[in-house]
């Protein structure tokens, strides 16, 4: 049986309820998630033991977000697919649709253009899309996870951002995810990917201006333009198709980078997370967000990544863009 309901979030919101119990009136400033489960009674999400304990986890990600994010006012429609039981393959997966018919040109996907628009970019499909494979152990709660497990606040933070349109896609040959037209379709994100010292990888109406050995250097950065850093980013040869390019390299305490292992957690943004958020379009407060607490409470569904997936729906006129968090 699906649940489905709605959530208004709001930083510092310290008692927020919302569960099975239906929608909460959004708040001035506050983002709105509608969260959709598609698992069964009794599997994933919806478990007779941890179910409760995985949607509130969420929801405390999408409380965080949302604090992060307080100047934002808007609607965010998240799918929670059925989820994985084998503890084989990826961790999770996740993503955001986009329209393949759109012009050449760069984009974040229907979630971005959900919340700026005000306008439901598809009647017949979420903005985003996750799930996750509980086969794996998992620490489901707050507290600090063991040390063989993987930390389910971590996973789907790192999730929900890329769903934000922290991700690229650039195929291994230069080209779009969406067809290999030059200009293509691209991200915001890939219109600031660039060599370390050197050209910017993309030019003005998704133009690609580099070559394919450029993005198996080892050598790619995002270029910000509000701070002028340059972030490394995963470009490793071979090409790792939905993880090369849409994650950080070596930057210490990144949420956004390419792995996680067991025992360990990532919960805040550092400053290059932050800043990418910036970059690509949200209004973001990059200052000190605390950590989530075990008061802080909320419920819904969420997910993890490994490799390129890609979904079609609305009569193949949206493709669903996924990317991959690599298990330790």
């Amino acid at each position: 049986m699906n649940s489905h309901f709605r959530i208004a979030v709001k930083f510092c919101a310290a008692s927020v309820l919302a569960g099975f119990m239906g929608a909460i009136a959004p708040a001035a400033g506050a983002l709105i998630w509608n969260v959709e489960y598609l698992d069964a009674a009794g599997s994933g999400f919806n478990d007779g033991t941890f179910g409760a304990q995985r949607r509130s986890t969420l929801g405390s990600v999408l409380s965080y977000v949302s604090g992060v994010l307080s100047a934002e006012n808007g609607t965010i429609d998240l799918r929670v697919d059925v989820s994985q039981s084998d503890g084989t393959g990826f961790l999770a997966q996740g993503g955001t649709y986009f329209n393949p018919s759109a012009p050449a040109g760069y984009y974040n996907g229907f979630a971005y253009d959900h919340v700026r628009s005000g306008g439901d970019p598809s009647a017949t499909v979420p903005d985003a899309t996750i799930l996750v494979d509980f086969g794996y152990v998992w620490n489901s709660g707050l507290g600090a996870p063991a040390a063989n497990q993987y930390d389910l606040f971590s996973v789907l933070l790192h999730e929900i951002t890329h769903t934000l349109g922290f991700n690229s896609q650039v195929m291994q040959d230069g080209s779009s995810f969406f067809g290999s037209n030059n200009p293509g379709i691209f991200n915001v994100f890939d219109s600031y990917l660039a060599l370390a010292g050197g050209q910017n990888l993309f030019g003005a109406g998704g133009h690609f201006l580099g070559v394919a050995n450029d993005l198996i250097s080892g050598n790619v950065v995002f270029r910000s333009p509000s701070s002028g850093d340059d972030f490394l980013m995963y470009s490793p040869d071979p090409f790792e198709g939905g993880s090369s390019l849409q994650h950080f390299s070596g930057i210490s305490g990144a949420v956004m980078l390419p792995s996680y292992s067991r025992g360990s957690s990532i919960r805040s943004y550092s400053p290059a997370d932050c800043t990418v958020l910036v970059d690509i379009g949200w209004s973001a407060s990059c200052g000190a967000i605390p950590e989530p607490s075990s008061g802080w409470l909320l419920t819904a569904g969420l997910a993890l990544l490994l490799a390129a997936i890609c979904r079609i729906g609305d009569q193949e006129r949206r493709r669903f863009d996924s990317v991959d968090l690599v298990a330790l």
